[in-house]
């Protein structure tokens, strides 16, 4: 996934989403909507508003609307419980605020509040929506009452700066780092800092993944392709720098690659000439949404 706004992974008429994950790695993305989320075994490494946590097992986090975060599983086999909801289901008391700190520090029963929705969502029973809304708005009313809150963080830049990545997104072949800073209005050397400090990586190592993401999709498309087609629809300008490339982080050369093969989001701070091509096994256990499973 990249650094965009994220499309809601569940059904988009229901406030109440929720799901378990099994060793999660995403890149930095936002949406809309606010996740609150449970680490049942191992360990999660969390990068939330230029901020890294680590939540062992039992501890809970909270991710606002809006805010830029991504996670990695810190240990093999970590499986986290995930609810993600509407942002009105918590508008009415948050009122703009949100938490001081989205590692919660209290106790919170967050994992009963997944069982009791999970069971919900299945069962749909009368008015099964709104019940699913009260029960998230009730823990959360608990949550904004007993730990610290402020008013988040907003400017110009930073709205900016998730119109640019938006842009990138879609017209990855036009941008290189120059490009990308002068859409910000920016040096070259200042926004590359300010990009690192956004999303904890570099704006190459973005950039190839997003292009890379392209390639595997059009190999995947169409088998007919040849590698030299595939590299310049994914945005290379040369073959050679499209297969080192695409080899350090898919671990294959383009026409190696396996049928079903998923491009892993690998997160890490890589320099561009040592991504890791490590696969992890992210996978979704179980959906209030059959057919995301």
């Amino acid at each position: 996934m990249s650094i965009k706004r994220e499309a809601w992974q569940g059904r988009t008429d229901l406030p109440v989403w929720v799901g378990r994950y099994r060793n999660s790695h995403n890149l930095p993305h936002w949406h809309y909507e606010c996740e609150l989320f449970y680490v049942e075994k191992g360990s999660l490494e969390v990068f939330c508003e230029r901020q890294t946590y680590l939540i062992q097992e039992g501890e809970s986090f909270f991710v606002d609307s809006r805010q830029v975060h991504c996670m990695h599983a810190a240990t093999k086999d970590t499986t986290v419980a995930m609810i993600v909801f509407e942002s009105g289901v918590i508008g009415y008391f948050a009122r703009g605020c949100t938490l001081a700190c989205p590692l919660l520090g209290d106790r919170y029963d967050v994992y009963g509040l997944f069982e009791k929705l999970r069971r919900e969502l299945e069962e749909k029973k009368k008015l099964y929506e709104g019940h699913t809304a009260l029960l998230v708005s009730q823990l959360m009313l608990e949550v904004f009452r007993r730990e610290e809150t402020k008013q988040p963080e907003s400017s110009p830049t930073a709205e900016r700066f998730r119109s640019l990545l938006n842009e990138m997104e879609k017209k990855y072949e036009f941008f290189d780092l120059n490009a990308a800073a002068a859409y910000m209005g920016m040096n070259p050397s200042y926004f590359s800092r300010l990009f690192h400090k956004q999303t904890r990586m570099t704006f190459s190592h973005y950039l190839n993944f997003i292009k890379v993401q392209k390639a595997v999709e059009l190999l995947q498309k169409d088998a007919s392709l040849s590698v030299t087609e595939v590299a310049i629809r994914s945005g290379f300008n040369t073959i050679r720098n499209f297969n080192r490339i695409f080899r350090a982080y898919t671990g294959y050369a383009p026409k190696e690659l396996p049928e079903n093969f998923l491009l892993v989001n690998a997160m890490s701070d890589l320099d561009d000439d040592s991504a890791d091509p490590t696969l992890y096994e992210c996978t979704l256990l179980e959906s209030s949404d059959p057919a995301a499973v």
